[in-house]
C-alpha cells in the first residue's frame, strides 16, 4: 500500500515541471460554460472569496464519479457513463 502523502508529492514534483499545468488549493469551482472556442471556469479561493475566471480550449474535471460539472456544459461523455440528476444524485 501507498501512503497518499508520498503519491501527492511524487505528483506534485512532476508537475511543478511542467508550465503548462495550474493546481490549485483551498479553490472551489462555482460556475462552467462551453462555446465553439473552449471553456470559461469562474474559480472561487475558499479563504478569501476573491473569483477569477479561467479561459482554456478545455476543462479537466477530477472531482470523482459524482460529478455535477459535466452536466453543466451538456456532457454526452458524462450523459452517456451514468445516469445522474442535475446534482449528480444517482
Amino acid at each position: 500500500m501507498t501512503v497518499q502523502d508520498e503519491v501527492e508529492k511524487a505528483l506534485m514534483s512532476k508537475v511543478a515541471e511542467d508550465p503548462n499545468i495550474d493546481v490549485r488549493f483551498d479553490t472551489e469551482a462555482i460556475d462552467l460554460t462551453q462555446d465553439a472556442d473552449g471553456t470559461r471556469l469562474t474559480l472561487r479561493n475558499t479563504k478569501t472569496g476573491e473569483e477569477e475566471s479561467v479561459v482554456a480550449a478545455y476543462t479537466v474535471g477530477a472531482d470523482g464519479p459524482g460529478s455535477s460539472r459535466g452536466f453543466e456544459v451538456s456532457s454526452e461523455l458524462v450523459a452517456r457513463s451514468a445516469r445522474l440528476d442535475r446534482r449528480g444524485s444517482r
